[in-house]
């Protein structure tokens, strides 16, 4: 049997929140050159394509996870000010049913310093909108060895969320897309809704994302592990990333 199913307790895996997190394999200890510490700036119509690979548990009974992610972004306002609209959707089969989640965020960026702030994302009950009550910044725009922080955010709904971040060293990473210099980094996240993940990123700063992603969550009574891995990518600004 084969359905397609617009929900999915699987909750968009990317983290879409944070336009330039990544990661990837490798480890972070590489003593080459390090990546550019800077994200490119970001525009309309960048997009990503990663593959989808991964397990499931929902309810006590195994997945298996197939398919592909892909991320465009489109310029837009929100509430009168320039933004991105981030729509990530993946689409797989999960043991015999086809599955495609749909999620949307929006996201301002500095056109100075590069840092990425969150403003909304759709997340909130039955997918409603989520508007975020203390824009901060969720991404600084540039990297290094051993930074580190940590954001609670708040939205308008009364849900919360805490992220931490810490960027272990440099790696270069093979995906189908090729070989990038990167930056690994740990994020962590849990919310009001009883949901954690810890993922292990290596984000490649010149094509605005992360290459690879190890995504590991959990709710009560569900749990995902995913890995993905940079198919293509369609990015305006972006500066060379990948090993010459």
């Amino acid at each position: 049997m084969t359905s397609t199913i617009k929900r999915s307790r699987i909750a968009v895996i990317a983290i879409a929140v944070i336009a330039t997190a990544g990661c990837g394999g490798g480890g972070a200890s590489d003593p080459g050159p390090a990546p550019t510490p800077a994200t490119v700036i970001l525009a309309d119509g960048d997009q990503w394509q990663y593959s989808l690979t991964g397990s499931e548990v929902l309810g006590g009974t195994n997945f298996t996870l197939n398919g592909t992610e892909t991320v465009v972004l489109t310029a837009t306002t929100f509430n009168g000010a320039p933004a991105f609209q981030i729509t990530t959707t993946d689409d797989f089969m999960a043991n015999d049913q086809h599955i495609v989640v749909s999620g949307i965020a929006y996201e301002s960026q500095d056109p100075i310093t590069n840092a990425v702030k969150l403003i909304a994302d759709t997340r909130g009950p039955g997918n409603s909108l989520r508007n975020v009550t203390n824009i901060q910044v969720v991404n600084r725009g540039t990297f290094g060895t051993g930074f580190t922080s940590k954001s609670t955010i708040t939205f308008d709904n009364g849900d919360t969320q805490t992220d931490g971040e810490i960027v272990q060293g440099h790696t270069f990473v093979t995906v189908p897309s090729g070989t990038y210099n990167t930056w690994q980094e740990q994020l962590t996240k849990n919310d009001t809704n009883r949901e954690t993940s810890t993922n292990v990123l290596w984000v490649a700063p010149g094509v605005g994302r992360f290459v690879k992603a190890n995504v590991n969550g959990a709710q009560p009574g569900f749990e995902n592990h995913i890995t993905l891995a940079l198919m293509s990518t369609n990015v305006t600004s972006s500066t060379p990333a990948v090993k010459q």
